[in-house]
């Protein structure tokens, strides 16, 4: 099943839901589409316990959060929405 349809269904249904994927890895694709579908976490299964306390603490806070080794690979544009840096690039840059 994709969670990122899973994800839409959800928030159609219930549009103040708090979507989190949890992940071993992502592509930039995925955590692009995590952030166009305005997910409050993406967090990595590497994260310790410790972490994922803090992560959910965040979330319920109304804050997002994902995972240091996911926030590397995300920029932020304008200094407000997060990208991932694949959506950052030029059509001539992608092929």
């Amino acid at each position: 099943a994709d969670p990122f349809a899973s994800a839409e269904k959800i928030l159609k249904n219930s549009p103040d839901a708090k979507i989190v994927f949890y992940a071993g890895g992502a592509s930039d694709t995925l955590l692009g589409r995590a952030v166009e579908l305005k997910a409050a976490g993406f967090i990595s299964k590497l994260e310790s316990p410790e972490s994922l306390v803090f992560a959910q603490q965040q979330i319920m806070n109304g804050q997002d959060y994902y995972s240091p080794d996911f926030q590397k690979r995300m920029v932020r544009t304008r200094g407000i929405i997060p990208r991932s840096r694949l959506k950052t690039l030029s059509p001539r840059e992608l092929e």
